[in-house]
């Protein structure tokens, strides 16, 4: 589920210094007030993203917020309690949630993997809030949402998400192909998360309604393709079935024949309708985007 802002709240919070509203924030209070406390629908998120795109936009035109040589706004331009910061978060959080496939096609995502494989609180976020200490950036570093444990340096609010994140099984860890060590997909989160695949393989077996996954380094001097090859070639899930384990590595995502890690691709997972459904966006040979294409794994 997740849960938008107040819209009395959002008043409240980007009511800084009694400043009088503009037209075009006044249109995205509109949309603000318009959409469902919880999960709202896509075309309630549509509407708010080009009101707020439409602002943010303005902003910049004016002159008034130009970016300073470090990419950090003037202190009067930047998002001074988080609200904007916030707002963005959960609509495209809501997108996501709402259409994995149209917001995976147009918006980078960017996950920070952790060290084990649970249910774990995280931070969601524009990267414009990362980068530029606020939202009113450029569209390109609007435009990618990062779901992570590290808090904004700047203070800024972020969106906790409660998440399922798969750990990576790194090189050195010794791994049995034939029962490859797997972590099943809970049934309270609404999102499954994982670190970024430079190389690695992600495996996946739906049993029923149950989904186990797991997230594989190549193993020294082993090339992405290689690690594929011999998961799709001998891989399975302790004793679960050979065919059944589907896998997203290097040659689904970036380029096979190009030497080296083979590119670059998040894994992300949304719990909707009762099931689980898993995407691979690939980012071809640029970590930071844009997407090349999208591709379901279960």
């Amino acid at each position: 589920m997740v849960a938008m802002y107040n819209h009395q709240q959002w008043i409240t919070d980007t009511g800084i210094g009694g400043k009088p509203r503009s037209s075009l924030l006044k249109s995205l209070d509109r949309c603000v007030a318009r959409l469902s406390p919880n999960n709202p629908s896509i075309n309630e998120i549509k509407d708010a993203l080009v009101a707020f795109n439409a602002w943010a936009d303005a902003k910049l035109q004016k002159g008034s917020v130009g970016l300073l040589p470090n990419l950090q706004p003037p202190a009067n331009a930047r998002d001074a309690n988080g609200a904007f910061s916030r707002l963005l978060a959960q609509l495209y959080l809501a997108y996501l949630y709402a259409d994995p496939v149209e917001f995976l096609t147009n918006y980078t995502l960017n996950e920070a993997g952790q060290s084990v494989s649970s249910v774990q609180t995280l931070l969601a976020y524009s990267e414009a809030s990362e980068q530029h200490a606020g939202v009113i950036a450029p569209a390109p570093w609007r435009n990618r949402l990062r779901i992570t444990s590290v808090s904004l340096a700047n203070g800024l609010a972020q969106e906790p998400v409660d998440v399922f994140n798969v750990r990576m099984i790194k090189a050195s860890e010794a791994v049995n192909y034939a029962s490859i060590e797997s972590a099943y997909l809970p049934t309270n989160v609404e999102f499954m998360t994982t670190g970024k695949l430079s190389g690695c393989c992600f495996a996946a077996y739906r049993e029923g309604s149950t989904v186990f996954v797991a997230h594989i380094q190549p193993r020294h001097n082993q090339s992405g393709v290689a690690l594929k090859a011999a998961i799709d070639a001998n891989g399975s899930f302790d004793t679960r079935s050979l065919d059944g384990v589907r896998t997203f590595g290097v040659g689904d995502y970036g380029v096979a024949g190009g030497g080296g890690m083979g590119g670059y691709a998040m894994v992300i997972g949304v719990r909707r309708r009762d099931s689980w459904e898993l995407y691979g966006q690939d980012l071809g040979l640029n970590t930071n985007g844009p997407p090349v294409k999208v591709v379901r794994i279960v």
